[in-house]
């Protein structure tokens, strides 16, 4: 994601890309935020969008990334505002599908980093049962988090289950996630 990503941004000059900037722009940050590079991130950020971006499709892909970067750096009211946002967006265009980017269980996150549970129970819960969510990496991260709120039974099985997702469709980033997980779980 990384290198594809970079790779776009500089076969074209930063104006070329107009709103559109905000998908390989939002990758970048997401990758670099997810390596554990939050100078590269906050750096990337720093760098001027145009107007009218953040109000884009491809804007909420920047500002879904922003949210995980604030996230990641415990700047949790700043991520849970970023991730509303796309919520907001999306309802609005009648494009409110995880697959696009999945708001509610990203905002449940903040929300459980500020210690509010029941916030993010409704959040989780309804992300679980919209449409297409089923065997997605979606429902894999909503599951693991959810287990975060279980009871100590509920939590391994929501965890083994997100642990399958996570395995099949190869995303190494959430498997090492939900294996933290395990290991605090079995360790409580």
């Amino acid at each position: 994601m990384l290198f594809r990503s970079q790779e776009a941004l500089d076969a074209l000059p930063t104006k070329a890309w107009g709103v559109a900037i905000g998908l390989p722009l939002g990758c970048l940050v997401l990758a670099a935020t997810r390596s554990g590079e939050y100078e590269r991130a906050a750096h990337l950020l720093a760098k001027p969008v145009p107007g009218g971006m953040l109000d884009s499709r491809w804007g909420l892909h920047y500002q879904y990334a922003r949210g995980q970067y604030y996230l990641a750096t415990h700047h949790y009211h700043a991520a849970l505002a970023d991730f509303r946002s796309c919520g907001e967006l999306m309802r609005g265009w009648n494009l409110d599908s995880a697959g696009i980017v999945p708001w509610r269980t990203s905002a449940a996150e903040a929300w459980l980093r500020l210690g509010n549970t029941d916030q993010a129970r409704l959040l989780l819960s309804d992300q679980l049962a919209r449409p297409g969510v089923d065997g997605s990496r979606v429902r894999g991260a909503s599951l693991r988090l959810l287990a975060a709120i279980s009871a100590p039974a509920t939590r391994l099985q929501l965890l083994a289950e997100a642990l399958d997702i996570f395995e099949s469709c190869g995303d190494r980033y959430e498997q090492a996630r939900v294996l933290a997980d395990f290991s605090r779980a079995y360790n409580l």
